[in-house]
């Protein structure tokens, strides 16, 4: 009473010290304690006075020992005990599940902090478990029932793009939201809470699979995403998961799912170009839904399809040299002919990843055999060689959906084919001692992705005998100036 509503901790403190004399060891004493020192935020004393009692604790009141295993698991977060976090979260999570009809927004918030601190720790795999299971019990829950109801389901959708964003790196957007431990259980949400608008429960499962996909770990939840939508999809949210399931594929290099994924890939990419108007203006919170059908056998041959179907591949060869990996094209190419109608299409692109930079073509095809010449290791490149394919492969990639993903890789590379050539064939430079050191700055730019392709392109143009027009300069100049952005 002296704490809560009097809000005198002191006093408090020094009545229970009077009381616990004359009660040594009694539980409800030790929670009371623990519960002051928690509101004061002195969290290792808040510990200290709780684990004693820990085990003990009784389990019949299950409301009591949910709040005081969530706060205990603050607790131990706060002072940098995130096992023992994890452990209290969980604990009380089993306490909130028994009391469902009463605590399930409590329960599935609970369930999601055990999932910020697995994240936290590193533990991915576990993490996605235990959100999947967050939003499983969320599925059940009307989120305008009430202020936790509607806290509950914004917050775990909001958890996952924090996790999303921690991953890329980037800043996540809600600051009015902060992720920290214990913020998916908050028993007490502001009534303004009820103003936000909610969108669709899919939207959740979509961004976990992206999730998923993301981090390169099958946990399972694309299967759970599937069963919820046999009936319908949210189209908008196809298309940037079967990007999200392509680049991961992509980056690994693996063929089988890359080929198993093409038909999906290209279909939806490709109605994505063509009702872009349509689904660029659609309500966030009332979004298209339907079945995206996948391209028929006719259709590979055919534009926009056949341009996206060359341009994953490319990207998909981009990724394989820059891991060290030169002889996926047959791999790729015998694993194309089971896809019904795509070898007779994809085939003759295929043959373009030859290491003959002679006879060129549209900007895919010359770009395929760039990315054939580069994966020839017998046969270093002459400069010459290496300005024309460092532009070429620039010319294609900045203005690829994949920039982001390859962009940095792709840079890397060529800088090293760079250093290479101002080592081994500086001979072969146009008045190197003028040349080389700007071609050298260049390549220890801060830039990166196809910002770092362009400076080195236009730094090389003085050392080799290729010369650019005067737009291929300006769009080169323009890129080099700006940073890469989300396409």
């Amino acid at each position: 009473m002296l704490d809560e509503y009097a809000h005198d901790a002191a006093a408090a403190l020094t009545a229970l010290d009077g009381a616990e004399k004359r009660y040594p060891g009694d539980i409800r004493l030790a929670r009371v304690r623990a519960k002051i020192y928690y509101r004061k935020g002195e969290h290792a004393a808040s510990l200290e006075a709780f684990e004693p009692i820990a085990d003990a604790f009784p389990e019949d009141d299950a409301i009591e020992r949910a709040f005081a295993f969530r706060e205990a698991g603050i607790s131990a977060a706060e002072t940098g005990d995130l096992p023992k976090a994890r452990r209290y979260f969980g604990k009380a999570y089993q306490a909130a599940s028994k009391v469902r009809d009463h605590m399930l927004p409590m329960a599935a918030g609970l369930m999601g902090d055990c999932a910020v601190i697995e994240f936290q720790m590193e533990n991915h795999e576990e993490a996605l478990r235990c959100t999947a299971q967050a939003l499983r019990d969320g599925d059940e829950i009307n989120p305008e029932a009430g202020p936790r109801e509607k806290y509950c389901t914004l917050i775990l959708g909001h958890m996952i793009l924090w996790m999303r964003s921690q991953v890329k790196g980037g800043a996540c957007k809600g600051e009015d939201m902060p992720i920290y431990a214990g913020a998916c259980s908050n028993p007490e949400p502001p009534d303004e809470i009820m103003e936000r608008k909610t969108p669709p429960l899919l939207y959740r499962w979509y961004q976990l699979t992206e999730l998923e996909a993301e981090l390169g770990i099958n946990t399972g939840i694309f299967s759970e995403l599937r069963k919820r939508t046999a009936e319908r999809e949210i189209i908008s949210c196809e298309f940037t998961l079967i990007f999200s399931l392509m680049s991961r594929n992509i980056g690994s290099v693996d063929v089988d799912r890359f080929c198993s994924c093409l038909p999906e890939y290209v279909s939806k990419t490709a109605f994505m170009i063509k009702n872009r108007e349509n689904l660029r203006n659609q309500d966030t919170f009332k979004p298209q839904t339907g079945t995206i059908q996948l391209l028929e056998r006719e259709d590979w041959g055919r534009e926009p399809y056949l341009g996206m179907a060359q341009d994953v591949i490319l990207a998909f060869q981009v990724s394989a040299v820059c891991s060290g990996r030169s002889d996926t094209r047959d791999e790729l190419a015998a694993r194309i002919d089971d896809i019904e109608g795509a070898s007779s299409a994809l085939n003759p692109f295929l043959e373009r990843f030859t290491s003959d930079l002679s006879a060129l073509g549209n900007a895919r095809e010359v770009a395929a055999k760039c990315i054939g010449r580069i994966s020839d290791t017998i046969n270093p490149l002459s400069p010459d060689e290496l300005f024309l394919v460092t532009c070429y492969l620039w010319n294609w990639l900045a203005y690829s959906g994949f920039k982001l993903l390859l962009g940095p890789v792709l840079a890397d590379f060529l800088a090293a084919q760079w250093r290479r050539v101002i080592e081994a064939q500086r001979f072969l430079l146009n008045q190197p001692m003028r040349t080389v050191p700007g071609i050298q700055a260049a390549l220890e730019c801060s830039q990166d992705g196809v910002a770092k392709m362009a400076t080195i392109v236009l730094a090389a143009e003085d050392a080799v005998n290729g010369r650019l027009s005067v737009e291929m300069r300006e769009l080169l100049k323009k890129s080099a100036n700006s940073a890469d952005t989300e396409s």
